[in-house]
């Protein structure tokens, strides 16, 4: 049988439609190159810190690249970011990346596609530059089905536009749909919604409850605040948390959490009305119990609002909130957002004090407060079997049990990171752990989507664990 010859393109404009890793330095990128078409290549090293492609291969930036192969998957030589065209923010980044779904599902590879290519730059071009996103998106669906090699799927892609097209583009700008933030297929796995009187099974009635292990989904919820930290330092407008909602998104986050503080340090006011419009999972905002943050809450609708403490001159929470010293008025707070559909969380120190009364106000959810397991476990040289962590651990899993049995739901965060969090995931009924400075940290080494898919990684194999299970 003949060996196919290999063939070299040198500085061939193009456009990364995706990337995802390769082993542990390197990428396979989906890309869409001028009079090439759609092209398939390892990118070697690519996810060292010091790699030249380092920063190159991102989405909706025009590129020249350099590849070499035989094969369908080719290895990309050089690639250079041409630079000249904006970013795509809020609702048209959206659109961006359904354009790219479309070329990713619908085009074989390495077929030339010219006119398409110079549809797709020119459409990008018009979202980066505010234009109508709806003509925008219809004449490039037309130019992607006039296509020969596209044609037989015709049918495809308009069911492809349809449902991307629902959740992304129209339906994330109607506000008073509860779902409009949800990707297609949450959609279709999710369970039925909960009535506000539909608590959880009580004590042994609990299918995760106290004595019984199983194989549990704990979701993840991307706490985002200090990716607009970075931002405020220089009052500037970039990194977008839009954006890095959207990475962490396509990373497996369950969630996204922002904390909108009174001082308004990191997160502002027109962050979270855009990640309300705009995210496609859960957002759980942060807030202190005053009255003008539950106005702001009543007004945007997230899915969960978390109750804190905040303190001005500190740093970040340094403690739970003290739901026993002031039932009366989080009482009302709680019923103001239950009354605007939205689910409530309280913030609170793993004290049995804490959670009868987080129960007596109507909270739904307690997010027990990691943060002194965390300094234990830093402290004692990250000994999980250390007394003091053990102690602090045994803490977090009787409290734990005590909010089930209350009929409330068990999520956990603070201080978690990726060398403390497996003993967490693996306490019986944690329900969703909310981690932000670990991953924003590791994402400036490695990206938001892999730190995310780290952290995932690293819970999935706790709860295993804790299950019987080592996957």
């Amino acid at each position: 049988m003949a060996r196919r010859e290999v063939e070299r393109r040198d500085d061939r404009p193009a456009f990364v439609l995706h990337a995802w890793p390769y082993k542990e330095t390197s990428l396979i990128v989906e890309a869409f190159a001028e009079g090439e078409g759609r092209v398939a290549m390892v990118a070697r090293g690519a996810k060292r810190p010091r790699s030249e492609l380092h920063g190159v291969l991102q989405a909706f930036q025009p590129v020249t690249l350099s590849w070499s192969g035989a094969g369908e998957l080719k290895t990309l030589v050089r690639a250079e970011w041409r630079g000249g065209m904006p970013l795509p923010s809020g609702s048209a980044l959206l659109c961006g990346f359904y354009l790219n779904e479309l070329l990713l599902k619908l085009l074989p590879r390495e077929d030339p596609h010219p006119r398409l290519y110079a549809a797709y730059r020119d459409a990008l071009g018009e979202l980066a530059a505010g234009a109508a996103q709806a003509p925008v998106l219809r004449r490039f669906e037309l130019a992607l089905m006039a296509e020969p090699r596209a044609s037989a799927r015709r049918a495809l892609a308009a069911g492809a536009r349809r449902d991307a097209d629902r959740p992304r583009c129209r339906a994330l700008r109607r506000r008073g749909d509860r779902r409009r933030g949800e990707a297609p297929d949450a959609r279709d796995h999710r369970p039925p919604p909960r009535g506000p009187d539909d608590h959880e099974p009580q004590g042994g009635a609990r299918p995760d409850g106290p004595g019984r292990r199983e194989d549990r989904m704990i979701e993840l919820g991307v706490n985002i605040d200090h990716v607009a930290t970075i931002r405020q330092a220089r009052r500037t407008y970039e990194p977008d948390p839009v954006w890095a909602a959207v990475e962490a998104h396509l990373g497996g986050a369950d969630g996204i959490t922002v904390h909108l503080r009174e001082d308004r340090r990191h997160i502002q006011d027109e962050d979270v009305r855009r990640l309300r419009e705009l995210t496609h999972i859960k957002l759980n905002l942060e807030m202190a119990a005053t009255p003008a943050m539950v106005d702001i809450a009543c007004r945007l609708g997230p899915e969960m609002a978390m109750l804190v403490p905040e303190g001005r001159q500190e740093v970040t929470t340094e403690g739970g909130l003290d739901v026993a010293g002031g039932r009366r008025a989080l009482a009302d707070v709680v019923k103001r957002l239950a009354d605007a559909g939205i689910v409530t969380s309280v913030f609170i120190d793993a004290e049995p004090g804490q959670i009868e009364a987080a129960a007596a106000i109507g909270a739904r959810v307690c997010e027990l407060h990691t943060g002194p397991y965390a300094h234990a476990f830093h402290a004692k040289g990250r000994d999980a079997e250390s007394a003091a962590v053990v102690a602090e651990l045994a803490k977090l899993r009787a409290a734990g049990d005590a909010i089930r049995a209350a009929g409330m739901r068990f999520n956990a965060g603070h201080a978690l990171n990726y060398v403390n969090v497996q003993p967490v995931a693996a306490l019986a009924g944690v329900r969703e752990l909310h981690i932000g400075h670990a991953i924003v940290s590791r994402a400036v080494f490695v990206g938001m989507r892999e730190a995310v898919r780290e952290m995932k990684r690293l819970i999935r194999e706790g709860a295993a664990k804790a299950s019987g299970r080592v996957s």
